[in-house]
């Protein structure tokens, strides 16, 4: 188990003029929402997307960077072995090995495409904004059979 990676807001623009589309949105309100709300509610609206506007032309945005983080994360892995003796040099070794053993949901921050890497920052000019379109992987099987002689 662990918390979650911090995220940064970003407006999507290049209002400041600096030749990058990486301008910091400027917050207006309170981002954060019930944290209590069923999962549907989370995965449509991670955090109050009301509560970050446009940074003003000619300047940086107020909103500080990694200011939000994204859901936690869950996982139990597993594995069993068993060895068994043949003959006095020769055994068979049985391997099944799962990840997220308990087929555990961990979402994804908001804005993030794959589950490989860090997290991107959540850009106010995505028509996704604020909500969580992936999940990390989900439950995996490998069996496997060695036979040492």
């Amino acid at each position: 188990m662990s918390s979650g990676l911090p995220f940064t807001i970003q407006s999507g623009r290049d209002n400041n003029f600096d030749g990058n589309n990486n301008d910091r949105a400027n917050l207006v309100g309170d981002p954060y929402l019930d944290p209590d709300r069923d999962r549907a509610q989370a995965v449509a609206r991670w955090f109050n997307t009301a509560a970050f506007a446009q940074n003003a032309i000619g300047t940086d945005g107020n909103t500080a960077r990694n200011f939000l983080d994204a859901p936690g994360i869950r996982n139990v892995d597993l594995g069993i072995f068993r060895k068994v003796a043949l003959r006095e040099r020769t055994a068979l070794e049985f391997r099944a090995e799962f990840t997220n053993f308990f087929n555990l949901v961990s979402l994804n921050s908001p804005g993030q495409t794959s589950s490989v890497g860090a997290p991107p920052a959540a850009t106010l000019t995505s028509p996704n904004f604020g909500q969580i379109t992936t999940a990390r992987d989900m439950r995996q099987l490998q069996l496997g059979l060695r036979l040492t002689f």
